[in-house]
């Protein structure tokens, strides 16, 4: 599992879609990167 920071991935740098960083905001799934496959998680 690894926090969102910039509108990134911080296990691989790659930015997230503008849908994908609004679903791990919310928090109401489990949100993966589509490049690394790690758990995203929201440090708000």
């Amino acid at each position: 599992m690894v926090p969102v920071k910039d509108g990134s991935c911080s296990g691989c740098f790659v930015a997230l879609t503008p849908q994908a960083h609004n679903e791990v905001r919310k928090g109401e799934v489990l949100v993966t990167c589509a490049n690394c496959q790690r758990i995203l998680s929201w440090k708000g």
